[in-house]
């Protein structure tokens, strides 16, 4: 089963949101975790990756399935811009 997942940093509201199906599901706010979903604010230094950790210097954690359709935007979404990317409108 496929299912659109997206997490949305906004460094000026220290703020990450999880969304599911284009609805939203969890928030952390300034680094303390407020739904053990997504971990808090993260360093954004260093290469991007998706589908693993980074700890201890060692690449860990790695995703138990398939990821497909990853993207990228520069800046924050909200909860509409979302939405509006999930259902294609």
């Amino acid at each position: 089963e496929l299912v659109e997942v997206t997490g949305v940093w906004d460094a000026l509201a220290r703020r990450t949101s999880l969304f599911v199906g284009g609805s939203f599901s969890a928030a952390t706010v300034g680094g303390v975790d407020a739904g053990s979903v997504l971990g808090g604010a993260w360093n954004r230094a260093g290469e991007f990756s998706v589908g693993r950790a980074h700890r201890g210097g060692a690449w860990s954690d790695y995703w138990p399935g398939y990821l497909q359709q990853v993207r990228v935007w520069a800046g924050a979404m909200d909860s509409g811009q979302v939405t509006t990317q999930v259902v294609g409108a």
